[in-house]
């Protein structure tokens, strides 16, 4: 049984959130020796969206305030 494995990029939508799995399908057809057609699929299979989750952290120093000098 062939087998193939894909990497997408998707849109930044709501649509697309990491929550839910998504369906992809397939279809392909060749020509065999003998000259005819011979249809592949459709074939479907379900994947997830995943997407990194990032924490950022901020800080100041010094942390007292500090007065802007004017000339």
């Amino acid at each position: 049984m062939p087998r193939s494995t894909f990497n997408a990029h998707v849109a930044d939508v709501t649509g697309n959130a990491r929550t839910g799995a998504k369906t992809n399908s397939v279809s392909a057809s060749y020509l065999n020796v003998a000259g005819t057609t011979v249809n592949l699929g459709p074939a479907t299979d379900a994947f997830t969206i995943t997407e990194p989750v990032i924490t950022t952290t901020k800080s100041v120093s010094p942390t007292t305030n500090v007065k802007a000098e004017t000339h």
